[in-house]
């Protein structure tokens, strides 16, 4: 995000406050200082991505449809002809969805960005924790996720009126109402298998709260598992040190304070160097090029 940066400071010195509205400083900054060939890489590119986006949304959206719906409830032993198109018409029915939606629904759309992000990140990001730091969710918990961010992400933005609020009100009540909803459904829900959980458990070897599942591995796994989170959390020590001095750093340089400047630098060369460093020693750069074996990792079967 660095580069923005120097995107915004020249927006914030060539258009006076109040004078354009800041969501559109971007195109007016290409309207004002682009010449005719970079406009139209721009103009080209941005409907190459619009396209990019639409055909994955689409393909994604009828793959859910046909394989986790119609396939498995619906129709299940039909020949791989029909599936594919039924796969065709249900991209179709999306298609036509959204342009109605698009049509109707549809009044401002940054108001709309911020919906769908936040429906795609907010309401789901207590359930990428739950998964892996308590032993008690299961799949219903998933499904109340995923089915309760768009209409909990609608009713907070739209009726609520979030949408003209500032952007970490309407993200943090979202965020919220997925932690509630997520745990009050898991929670209402008989919990997974005991067997489940730890064939789970020593093939993920998650952190976290496991109680009684952890118990059940050997006392070396365990000590196994305790060795890597303190690994995987130094890992991120230096990763946040790294993307926090380099954000510092280019923003000391801007307000001209040189030593401060030189400081943030060194410490995010340090951590760069550190990092780089235990990835080597744990042989993470020979797993990268598909050498797993030389870090003793095992191949899980799939079942």
């Amino acid at each position: 995000m660095i580069p923005f940066i120097f995107l915004g400071i020249i927006a914030a010195s060539v258009f006076p406050r109040g004078s354009i509205d800041s969501a559109l400083a971007w195109a007016m900054l290409v309207e004002r200082f682009g010449f005719a060939g970079l406009t139209g890489i721009l103009v080209a590119g941005e409907f190459a991505s619009y396209q990019s986006a639409i055909s994955t949304e689409m393909n994604w959206g009828a793959s859910y449809l046909i394989n986790d719906i119609y396939k498995r409830l619906i129709k299940k032993n039909a020949s791989d002809r029909h599936y594919v198109w039924a796969g065709r018409f249900a991209t179709l029915l999306l298609l036509a969805l959204a342009l109605l939606m698009g049509s109707y629904l549809v009044r401002g759309m940054m108001a709309w960005f911020l919906f769908i992000n936040s429906v795609m990140i907010a309401f789901l990001l207590p359930l990428a924790w739950l998964r892996f730091f308590w032993w008690r969710l299961k799949i219903w918990g998933e499904v109340a996720a995923l089915a309760g961010g768009v209409p909990f992400g609608y009713l907070i933005w739209f009726p609520l009126g979030f949408a003209h609020k500032p952007f970490w009100q309407g993200f943090l009540l979202l965020f919220g109402s997925g932690w509630l909803v997520i745990v009050v459904v898991t929670l209402l829900t008989p919990p997974e298998s005991t067997a489940t959980l730890e064939r789970f458990y020593r093939r993920c070897r998650p952190p976290g709260l496991w109680g009684s599942i952890a118990q059940s591995a050997p006392f070396e796994e365990r000590a196994k598992i305790s060795k890597e989170l303190r690994e995987d959390v130094w890992e991120c020590v230096y990763g946040i040190t790294l993307c926090s001095a380099s954000v510092a750093a280019t923003s000391c340089l801007f307000g001209r304070h040189w030593l401060a400047s030189g400081v943030w630098v060194v410490m995010a060369v340090i951590a760069l160097f550190l990092f780089i460093r235990r990835w080597i020693r744990k042989g993470i750069f020979h797993a990268l090029n598909g050498d797993a074996d030389d870090l003793g990792m095992e191949t899980p079967e799939i079942e």
